[in-house]
């Protein structure tokens, strides 16, 4: 870590490079530099050791929205279990519908 760019968590004191302190997550920072004087510009980030962060983070956002695709044969069980709802759905609602609009069997009328 180059000492421009290194961070001091006012809360926990850890030192670290990111937005957020990667210990307790807190926002407060000073910079190192604010107490120790570099003398030299900063130098470009290392290939290596960007590779490195772009792969973490790469791996954080895979663990954070996992996008787990489900085989074909789980999607048409999903999709016909979901067709089998709705169609005994429809068929309670039917009989339903029936018993409703047949007359009631009752005593025949007088026919006196």
């Amino acid at each position: 870590m180059h000492l421009s760019v290194a961070r001091l968590c006012l809360d926990c004191q850890e030192i670290h490079s990111d937005d957020r302190c990667p210990v307790c997550t807190s926002e407060a920072f000073g910079f190192i530099t604010r107490w120790v004087k570099v003398d030299t510009q900063p130098r470009a980030v290392p290939k290596d050791e960007a590779a490195t962060n772009a792969a973490r983070v790469d791996s954080y956002r895979q663990i954070l929205n996992p996008a787990a695709k489900r085989s074909t044969a789980a999607r048409w069980l999903r999709k016909g279990g979901l067709v089998v709802a709705a169609g005994y759905l429809a068929r309670l609602g039917w009989q339903i519908a029936a018993q409703r609009n047949r007359p009631s069997e009752g005593p025949p009328p007088n026919a006196s």
